[in-house]
C-alpha cells in the first residue's frame, strides 16, 4: 500500500454559506426530562447541537430561539450571549474560531427587521443575516393563508 499525505489544513468554517435547520426541542433526545417546561434546560441542549454542528463545520440557522424586537432589552441580552459567540467564533468549540456562516431571522410580520438590521450593522455581521420567511408561505406567519403570506415576501 502507498499512502501520501498532503500538507494542508482545513478551516473551522467552511467557505460555503449554509443554513441548515434546527428544529425546537431537541432535549428530550438528550435525556432531559420534561425540558420543554424549563428554559434554560432547552437553551443549553440548543447550544450542545450548535456546537456539535460547528465542530463538525456545518452551520445552523437558527442557534438560539430569541426574538429580538428592537428595545426588548431581554431578548437582545439573550441574543447577544447565546448567538453571537457562535456567529464570532467566539464560542467554546473544538475546532478554533468555528463560526455560523449565516442567520435565519425569521417571521418578518412578527418580528422588528429594523432591530435585527441595526444589531446586525453594530456587530458587523449583516452579510449573514437573511430573511427567512418565503420557504414555505403557507405556514407562515399566519398558517394556511398562502397568498397573503407570499405578499409579505
Amino acid at each position: 500500500m502507498q499512502l501520501e499525505v498532503l500538507n494542508f489544513t482545513l478551516p473551522s468554517t467552511t467557505a460555503l454559506k449554509s443554513a441548515f435547520g434546527l428544529s425546537s426541542g431537541g432535549c428530550d433526545e438528550l435525556g432531559f426530562p420534561d425540558c420543554q417546561a424549563h428554559q434554560e434546560t432547552q437553551i443549553i441542549s440548543r447550544e450542545l447541537f450548535v456546537r456539535s454542528a460547528l465542530n463538525n463545520r456545518v452551520s445552523v440557522m437558527s442557534p438560539h430561539e430569541s426574538q429580538l424586537r428592537l428595545g426588548n432589552k431581554t431578548n437582545l441580552a439573550e441574543f447577544r450571549k447565546y448567538v453571537l459567540p457562535f456567529l464570532n467564533g467566539t464560542a467554546a468549540t473544538r475546532l478554533p474560531g468555528a463560526r455560523l456562516t449565516t442567520y435565519a431571522v425569521t417571521r418578518p410580520k412578527d418580528l422588528d427587521l429594523a432591530g435585527w438590521r441595526g444589531e446586525f450593522e453594530a456587530q458587523g455581521l449583516t452579510r449573514k443575516a437573511f430573511v427567512y420567511a418565503c420557504d414555505e408561505p403557507y405556514f407562515f406567519p399566519v398558517y394556511g393563508d398562502s397568498v397573503g403570506n407570499w405578499k409579505l415576501c
